[in-house]
């Protein structure tokens, strides 16, 4: 009977005894290395910026870096701070000018475990001034923008109550900016650019255009004399804003009066005239304003 327990018990216990696998190896501590790594000169600074990492080879999120080394060419450039996330450091680009540099970045762990460098090239060359003498005005085709500058490149960064955000890079020192609107308040600025380097912003210049513009003139104008009156017909102005037209008349060619009402029809009915008269017309475009265009070229047509 005892020897029958005893079996029972050894059973037991070899049955409740789990697989034992083989050690995991110890973490390497070892950070990813920046993969986002951006210099460039601004001015008479060169910039860099990158972002720390989080995770290390083995996927392990550290909370904390143990250094970060960062360095232009053989300078050592200082780093705040040693949180994973967005980085932004600056050294005097002087020492670096008329040539190529190195910018490197390494971060290590808090157990002293190095990732590899990440490297980028910038050229540096004599510091660029910010445009200067940046006006606004306003046109009929947008606000145009003109400044001063010897740069190759411009980036035009324009806000409207929101982050300034660029909307045009060009090669020369105007622009007009088709995108803006009567009655809306814009601000501008203007960078230079030549190659990897740029400028900062210029002083900002905000405008607010109004609408004092008249319309084209009205094309294609034409007459004919009709029962007890003659036919005006003329093409359609291409602006949208065009809230209608006015015809004029004249005998003379001197004087000149409105007839009738304005109209937002591209034609005209003219009943007030005498048989056997010679009549001058012309007509103008207006816009929702009150812009008015100039006189249309002319057309003579008798009344029957």
């Amino acid at each position: 009977m005892r020897l029958l327990l005893t079996a029972a018990v050894a059973f037991l216990l070899a049955c409740s005894c789990g697989y034992v696998g083989e050690p995991l190896p110890p973490a390497l501590n070892i950070p990813v290395p920046v993969n986002d790594l951006r210099a460039e000169q601004i001015g008479g600074r060169i910039v860099v910026t990158f972002t720390a990492p989080k995770l290390t080879t083995d996927g392990i999120v550290m909370k904390r870096l143990g250094a970060i080394e960062l360095f232009v060419n053989d300078t050592a450039v200082a780093v705040a701070g040693l949180e994973p996330g967005p980085v932004s450091a600056e050294t005097p680009a002087a020492p670096f000018a008329g040539r190529s540099a190195m910018v490197r970045v390494r971060v290590s762990s808090l157990k002293g475990k190095w990732s590899t460098w990440a490297t980028k090239n910038v050229e540096i060359v004599a510091p660029l001034a910010p445009p200067a003498d940046l006006v606004a005005q306003a046109t009929a085709k947008g606000v145009r923008l003109r400044w001063n500058s010897p740069a190759p490149e411009f980036r035009i960064l324009r806000s409207a109550g929101a982050l300034a955000a660029e909307v045009a890079r060009l090669n020369q020192r105007e622009w007009i900016d088709p995108e803006s609107k009567f009655g809306q308040t814009y601000s501008y600025q203007v960078e230079a650019l030549n190659g990897d380097a740029r400028s900062g912003l210029s002083a900002a210049v905000e405008i607010t255009p109004k609408d004092t513009f008249p319309p084209t003139v009205p094309a294609g104008l034409t007459g004919v004399a009709g029962i007890g009156s003659i036919e005006l017909a003329w093409d359609r102005s291409p602006e949208p804003d065009v809230a209608g037209y006015r015809v004029y008349r004249s005998t003379d060619g001197t004087q000149w009066n409105p007839v009738g009402a304005q109209t937002p029809a591209a034609s005209y009915s003219d009943r007030e005239v005498k048989a056997g008269t010679a009549y001058k017309y012309a007509v103008t475009a207006v816009d929702q304003n009150g812009n008015e265009s100039a006189r249309s070229v002319v057309v003579e047509i008798a009344a029957p």
